[in-house]
């Protein structure tokens, strides 16, 4: 899947997919936007990141936005994907440097519920949501709260945890790194399996 949610609808602009705002050139795109500058004047990803927290002079509100802005689709993105799956999600890519200040967004996009007509809402995803890169949440997110269960039609008793839980994190070893590591451990398991 790591190569085709691109192709998911964009939320903030549903008639384009995901890859329009979720990208270097999405932070560019919408900067400009909300700067009213020319596309020739636009600062890098990196220098509007820079902005964004402070650490060089721009349009802060909308650095800022536009992290918002891409957040809210890759959360979309991501909830959409992760409603199939059973899993952590990982995020790689050029747009992890920025994580600081992207993750949180994302984050807050996939908490976000859906409203219904009469104003009531529902959740948009049946797990809670944890930023695996902020350590108070991590600890939260391996807390054991397991109970022991009867196993239906026996004597035996299991553990079972019925918290539901996601973590999102941003990879630090780089997506190829990390690919490549995964695949080579895949084969080393089914390698031993045939032995």
């Amino acid at each position: 899947m790591a190569g085709e949610i691109w192709l998911m609808r964009n939320r903030v602009s549903p008639e384009e997919n995901v890859e329009e705002y979720a990208s270097i050139r999405g932070v560019q795109r919408v900067y400009r936007q909300q700067s009213g500058i020319m596309k020739e004047d636009v600062p890098s990803p990196k220098e509007i990141y820079e902005i964004a927290i402070g650490k060089i002079t721009g349009n802060r509100i909308a650095a800022i936005e536009a992290f918002k802005q891409v957040g809210q689709v890759v959360g979309d993105a991501i909830s959409n994907a992760i409603t199939l799956l059973d899993g952590i999600v990982v995020i790689g890519g050029g747009l992890s440097g920025a994580s600081s200040i992207l993750l949180p967004f994302i984050i807050e996009e996939m908490n976000n519920p859906f409203v219904k007509e009469d104003g009531t809402t529902i959740e948009r995803l049946m797990a809670e949501i944890y930023n695996l890169d902020d350590e108070n949440e991590i600890t939260r997110f391996v807390k054991n709260s397991s109970k022991e269960i009867v196993v239906f039609g026996t004597n035996k008793k299991v553990k079972y945890d019925l918290s539901k839980r996601i973590g999102v994190g941003i990879t630090k070893i780089g997506t190829s790194k990390a690919i490549a590591i995964g695949a080579y451990t895949f084969a080393l398991t089914k390698l031993d399996k045939k032995k």
